[in-house]
């Protein structure tokens, strides 16, 4: 009789659905384990540019440069003329911002920078207005 030896390599699905159609498994609970030591070798083991990519760290990012305020440009300008008609509300800003070539998204945010500042201010009932005017 003539015996011989086979190697082969196969993935973890292909074996698990073999093993299904032959054995009567219900339910089967697979957990894979790794050696501290196997893996730090197949680390080393791999060229040092992929090693390098591997083992990359972020770069933080630089602070970026502020820009200093200007009520007479951009966003602002827009809101402060707008205000200086009449009182709106923020959803009626958004479309003059738009119109504008500025994201409408940007109207809550920047009227609460506008009041920080003092130069506009929220009435009770939503409306918006300059505080001069």
């Amino acid at each position: 009789m003539t015996k011989f030896k086979v190697a082969f390599t196969m993935d973890s699905k292909t074996l698990f659905l073999i093993m299904s159609k032959i054995l009567p498994i219900e339910d089967l609970k697979v957990e894979e384990k790794f050696d501290p030591a196997e893996l730090q070798a197949a680390l080393h083991a791999l060229a040092p540019k992929e090693q390098k990519v591997l083992a990359h760290k972020p770069k933080y990012r630089k602070g970026r440069a502020s820009i200093p305020f200007s009520p007479d440009k951009g966003i602002n300008k827009i809101l402060l003329t707008h205000l200086a008609q009449r009182p709106h509300r923020a959803t009626e800003l958004r479309i003059h911002l738009k119109e504008g070539g500025f994201s409408p998204n940007s109207v809550g945010s920047r009227l609460q920078k506008l009041a920080h500042r003092g130069m506009v201010k929220q009435h009770g009932d939503g409306l918006w207005s300059l505080i001069n005017g």
